[in-house]
């Protein structure tokens, strides 16, 4: 993995150690990434989104979905696969089995993001160019970008700093949080909700290192075109995100 990520991962699961990078040098070269990928970790935040961006329990069991994520997560590879140079690299590169992985806390989640792939024009890339798993699957594994659906969002949990803090279920288990964000080599993308974590658990130490945040707007109409801004240390990117809320 790049630094930045290696130094994400060392930070918060293991802060007593000082890992080294493993490489310095990128799979994908630079000039074939779209814009809002030029920087190794960012998050899709869609704390905005208010009720509209919470888990919903699966009514024939207990595995849970976010549609609000999903939706943003497809939108965001629609957009990254418009840019020529990028699918030319994930269409034709045969270093790796997936150029992309999606890795999603819940295979309920896992499952409700295939399906929207499959109906979108990017069905013909699943499964082949575009990885679609749950944490427990990516064990050992790695794809140069990846993207991860955290799934959990609401206001079940424990008060903190006069606030509820999200529920988080097992996303309180480290060794699950650390392998969804040490499995990218390149790009890693982080969705869902950033705020009201609990400052000890693993999400809410991420949050902490405060990586590229692109936040939601507020108000989302049926379809949302619109610049999302990134923002860091005083630096800004534009990512222009087509979102569709089905």
């Amino acid at each position: 993995m790049l630094p930045p990520i290696g130094r994400l991962v060392s930070e918060v699961f293991y802060h007593d150690l000082k890992l080294e990078p493993g490489r310095l040098d990128p799979e994908i070269d630079p000039s074939c990434l779209p814009p809002n990928l030029d920087r190794p970790l960012l998050w899709l935040d869609t704390d905005k989104l208010g009720e509209r961006g919470y888990e919903r329990v699966q009514s024939e069991g207990y595995s849970r979905v976010n549609q609000a994520e999903a939706n943003a997560i497809v939108a965001l590879l629609e957009k990254w696969i418009g840019h020529a140079a990028f699918l030319e690299w994930l269409t034709t590169q045969k270093k790796h089995d997936a150029g992309i992985g999606v890795i999603c806390m819940y295979a309920a989640q896992r499952d409700l993001i295939r399906r929207l792939l499959m109906r979108s024009a990017l069905g013909h890339l699943v499964g082949h160019q575009i990885r679609v798993g749950t944490v427990d699957s990516y064990q050992g594994k790695e794809n140069p970008i990846t993207i991860v659906s955290l799934v959990r969002n609401n206001v079940d949990g424990a008060w903190e700093d006069d606030r509820k803090t999200v529920q988080e279920g097992f996303l309180s288990t480290p060794n699950r949080i650390n392998v969804a964000v040490s499995r990218a080599m390149d790009g890693l993308v982080i969705v869902g909700a950033r705020s009201r974590w609990k400052k000890k658990s693993p999400v809410g130490r991420i949050t902490a290192t405060r990586p590229n945040t692109t936040t939601m707007p507020r108000q989302v109409p049926k379809a949302l075109s619109g610049s999302l801004i990134s923002r860091e240390r005083g630096l800004s990117v534009a990512l222009n995100i087509a979102v569709s809320f089905r």
